[in-house]
């Protein structure tokens, strides 16, 4: 199933570059959307629903076993098609920038693993930007356009990972407490990749979750693009790029859906990238 948007988050692990050194990507993102997948789980058909964003990544270490990095999601436009009379809007917004500190607490031979925290501050406006209609007449309101959130969300969690010659294996999982009365959320990664052909072409797949734990007071929203209260899914993600140099590197990325997809839109995922590391 390739029915979900994944959020294109830079899954770090649990290593940390050595003091003075880091790593930064730039990549931009586009999600051709069909068929939203409601919260009571029905896919309901809209018009057209396309998504852009620009985002960048950074982290740099700082002390033996610690890094600081920052996601930031520059710019993010979604066009949105009213069925009831055929017009576009399009919708432009900053993203919500997260901050965080990862700690590698545990280093024995090929194993490591850390602890991360973060914080997740709103410069996107939250409220309803634009009213979703079916695709279908009587074209039924199915929901609103949402480009941010409005709160604060804070995270913690940990991380573990084994690394070989060629080839890595790491997972982890985070608590993330929303404020506002939103739901808090479990998130979730496991990941395989590493240079097994050719140390300049590195390949990686990914398995995410992003699952409601603990209802909140604030109602869950109707919202495309996953933005909004409740959402939901387990996605998966192919990842390849090519080390230009011992700096420099370019890559794509295609993901999707695997299941449990509620309150965001169905579609692949697309990303191209370009990252550096010193």
């Amino acid at each position: 199933m390739l029915a979900a948007l994944v959020p294109g988050v830079a899954h770090a692990g649990p290593w940390t570059p050595d003091p003075g050194h880091g790593y930064a990507k730039l990549w931009l993102t586009e999600l051709p959307g069909f068929g939203y997948h409601a919260g009571d789980g029905r896919t309901i058909g809209l018009g057209l629903y396309d998504e852009l964003s620009l985002s960048a990544y950074g982290e740099v270490g700082v002390a033996d076993g610690l890094a600081i990095s920052l996601h930031a999601p520059l710019v993010r436009m979604y066009f949105l098609q009213d069925t009831r009379d055929g017009s576009t809007t399009a919708h432009v917004a900053p993203g919500d920038p997260t901050l965080s500190a990862r700690w590698r607490f545990v280093r024995f031979e090929r194993f490591v693993a850390a602890v991360q925290v973060g914080v997740k501050l709103p410069f996107a406006p939250g409220g309803v930007a634009q009213t979703v209609y079916a695709g279908d007449a009587p074209h039924d309101p199915v929901g609103g356009l949402e480009v941010g959130t409005a709160v604060v969300d804070i995270s913690g969690g940990l991380s573990f990972g084994l690394a070989w010659d060629r080839v890595y294996v790491t997972g982890g999982a985070t608590f993330v407490g929303r404020t506002g009365g939103w739901d808090q959320v479990l998130s979730w990664s496991a990941e395989v990749g590493g240079s097994p052909f050719d140390p300049r072409f590195g390949i990686r797949a990914r398995v995410v979750g992003w699952h409601p734990l603990i209802r909140g007071s604030e109602l869950r929203g109707e919202s495309p693009n996953g933005v909004s209260n409740g959402t939901e899914y387990v996605g998966v993600g192919v990842e390849g790029e090519w080390w230009l140099d011992s700096h420099w590197a370019v890559g794509g990325a295609f993901e999707g859906g695997l299941g449990a997809l509620h309150r965001q839109i169905g579609g692949p995922v697309f990303d191209v990238y370009l990252a550096a590391k010193w």
